[in-house]
């Protein structure tokens, strides 16, 4: 944001993101003008079992790959139909390269569920608007 001088946003996150979000609120609250969660991972939920099988792999079937993006994909999802291969081909292709099983792996460490936890006391602290969604299958 400093390097393209942004000096406020709105930032909505989804997921991971969310946890993000949040922590961009408590720890640099003069740059949040308002934030949105949806679906957003807190506390011990993260990380889920199969990031953390893709960050120490244990058998050949967890070694990341964009197979492995796919297969998570086909198990984690309701709505199989929405699985298309175009979709598939979106989220695999930042990783279908010589280097991306490594760049798949160091993402999988991008946020430990401690980094949400510490901000709990903090969070009642936050002045701006915010807005948390929880979707259902």
């Amino acid at each position: 944001m400093i390097i393209f001088g942004i000096q406020k946003a709105h930032f909505v996150g989804h997921d991971l993101g969310g946890g993000i979000a949040q922590i961009l609120a408590v720890k640099y609250p003069e740059r949040v003008a308002s934030f949105v969660v949806t679906d957003g991972v807190t506390f011990s939920n993260w990380p889920l079992g199969k990031v953390m099988a893709l960050r120490y792999p244990t058998a050949p079937e967890f070694e990341p790959s964009p197979t492995y993006i796919e297969r998570f994909l086909r198990t984690g999802t309701y709505h199989q139909e929405l699985i298309t291969p175009e979709l598939i081909s979106a989220l695999v292709a930042p990783y279908n390269h010589s280097g991306g099983a490594e760049e798949l792996q160091t993402a999988s460490f991008a946020l430990e569920h401690h980094q949400t936890q510490d901000i709990v006391p903090e969070l009642p602290n936050i002045k701006v608007k915010a807005s948390f969604n929880m979707g259902t299958a």
